[in-house]
């Protein structure tokens, strides 16, 4: 699905109980910046009322990694780097991470 969040959003503002969540974020860094997956899911997750489950994971197939120019060989790093990310945005206003895969300067999280 091409964007989870505005069809989990239609979700959660139709229902009250259920929990929402992707099956699985692709976490590779050509995928998904970290900081911008926790932004979307700190939304997803203020708008539906804390019911948010966060699916994480690498892509496992080549017509997934080749479109974007992931490096298969770095994606299980990558998924541990940006869940650690991930952690930490959820926890500060700004975050700043200088990692063995990817640097992030100070930026203020939304």
């Amino acid at each position: 699905m091409s964007a989870p969040e505005v069809f989990l959003t239609w979700v959660a503002a139709r229902t009250t109980t259920i929990r929402v969540g992707h099956g699985v974020v692709c976490m590779p860094f050509n995928f998904n910046h970290p900081a911008r997956v926790a932004e979307r899911a700190a939304m997803l997750d203020l708008l539906s009322g804390g019911r948010l489950d966060l699916g994480a994971g690498r892509g496992g197939t080549e017509q997934e990694t080749s479109l974007c120019g992931v490096d298969r060989d770095r994606t299980t790093r990558e998924v541990e780097e940006a869940l650690r990310i991930i952690g930490r945005a959820c926890q500060e206003d700004e975050l700043e991470y200088h990692g063995e895969l990817i640097d992030i300067p100070p930026h203020p999280i939304l």
